[in-house]
């Protein structure tokens, strides 16, 4: 598996400001890691109207860190529900992870009667985990589990219910995308509940195969080309 990198998201428009020694071949598909090489401050890029989510409109600011692995993009909805959205990168073993495991038993497991061992922190590890923030309260989640060197499985992935249905998870999952192509992985596909198909459809994937069970729920394979 790659190693573990603390990424700064930026997006934008098709140039990037980071010097041209500091940009990967194709800095052009923004949102890019920032480069080693740039200042250690944080730096902001102007703030630009993403395309709408489920109606609402995003206001989406990019932000450039290189020394931090917290703050990745900052999105704004025209909601007040949520002033405001902190995506990044989780640990295992930290105050973060904890509240991402709360959520998935509370969203995911309990309802159907799966029990909390169900969540392994040894092997998560190794996988990326992935959180939507309000300040420091964990609102939405998922896990990245590489299968091979070109696919990649989006599981677990959770929003309170409170903010459902308000674009959160088309958000993460766009986010998802981001962090799996930026290490190289060109497909992402999920075993999706059939109750949510729509919603994956909506981001852009595609059923693969037949239906089948999972923890007694239909589900079917999604999938992606990145």
């Amino acid at each position: 598996m790659m190693p573990f990198r603390s990424p700064s998201l930026v997006t934008g428009p098709n140039r990037c400001a980071l010097p041209s020694d500091c940009r990967p071949k194709r800095c052009c598909r923004c949102p890019i890691w920032s480069c080693p090489k740039s200042s250690p401050s944080i730096g902001s890029r102007p703030a630009r109207r993403s395309s709408s989510t489920n109606g609402l409109p995003v206001l989406t600011l990019a932000m450039i860190s290189s020394g931090l692995n917290t703050v990745l993009i900052r999105s704004i909805f025209l909601n007040p529900q949520i002033k405001q959205m902190d995506l990044r990168l989780l640990q295992t073993g930290t105050e973060d992870y904890e509240q991402m495991k709360r959520l998935r038993l509370e969203v995911l497991l309990r309802p159907i009667g799966v029990p909390e061992t169900y969540i392994n922190p040894e092997r998560e590890q190794k996988e990326w985990l992935l959180g939507a923030f309000e300040e420091n309260r964990l609102f939405a989640c998922c896990v990245l589990t590489p299968v091979d060197e070109r696919r990649i499985q989006l599981r677990q992935m959770a929003v309170d219910t409170g903010l459902q249905g308000k674009g959160v998870g088309a958000q993460l999952v766009a986010f998802a995308e981001e962090v799996a192509r930026q290490r190289g992985f060109s497909e992402l596909f999920m075993h999706a509940r059939d109750a949510v198909l729509g919603f994956y459809e909506k981001c852009g994937y595609t059923v693969r195969g037949e239906q089948f069970f999972e923890v007694g729920i239909p589900h079917h394979i999604m999938h992606r080309d990145l």
